[in-house]
């Protein structure tokens, strides 16, 4: 018979769904577009910050979950958003694992600006929390997004993203259908995958 199975990355939908709110939280009329990772380099914190800026003027809001390294490079880019230079950004760095999806899910996009990515957790976390992703084209996304949540972009000029985001902000989407396109990704059915396998030795 068959010796091998493949094991991929997967997300605890379980515990996602007992950290949600039953109604998507409002953020008073403002649209609320988040991004999640360690703030650097790799996961494209300048190209996030850059972005930002071409909606100095709208009710636009970008917010990024995650913790600051201990790094020059971190230190600069912290430097400029505490000195004003991009007004419309929220470092959020103290939520528990509850706020962090809750938060997840108040948003209307997903950002991820990832230079490089093997596969891309926190996009999955978003699409099954209901939120469409638009991605750079970092490797790991295009085995994730798609039509059904959201889209790819093989342009990381901040002016392309800028367009795209407008683009998937007046798009609706269908969370039973964004959730059917993830539903590979379970970490229940990795782990039964698994029992199988020990029960077997």
């Amino acid at each position: 018979g068959n010796k091998y199975m493949t094991f991929q990355s997967a997300i605890d939908t379980h515990f996602i769904e007992n950290s949600l709110t039953e109604t998507k939280p409002t953020s008073g009329g403002k649209k609320k577009i988040v991004s999640s990772g360690t703030l650097c380099y790799r996961k494209g914190l300048d190209i996030f910050l850059e972005l930002s800026t071409f909606f100095n003027d709208s009710n636009i809001e970008f917010i990024w979950l995650g913790k600051w390294p201990n790094n020059g490079y971190a230190e600069l880019l912290k430097n400029k958003i505490d000195a004003g230079e991009f007004p419309n950004v929220q470092i959020l760095d103290q939520l528990n694992h509850q706020e962090y999806y809750q938060t997840m899910q108040s948003a209307d996009l997903f950002l991820s600006c990832s230079r490089e990515e093997s596969m891309g957790l926190v996009m999955m976390e978003a699409i099954y929390c209901g939120v469409p992703v638009l991605a750079t084209d970092s490797g790991g996304s295009s085995l994730i997004v798609n039509d059904q949540n959201g889209k790819v972009c093989f342009d990381f000029r901040p002016e392309t993203l800028s367009q795209e985001i407008q683009g998937l902000l007046n798009r609706p989407f269908e969370k039973l259908a964004m959730r059917k396109s993830i539903s590979q990704y379970d970490g229940e059915l990795e782990i039964q995958k698994l029992e199988i396998i020990l029960s077997k030795i």
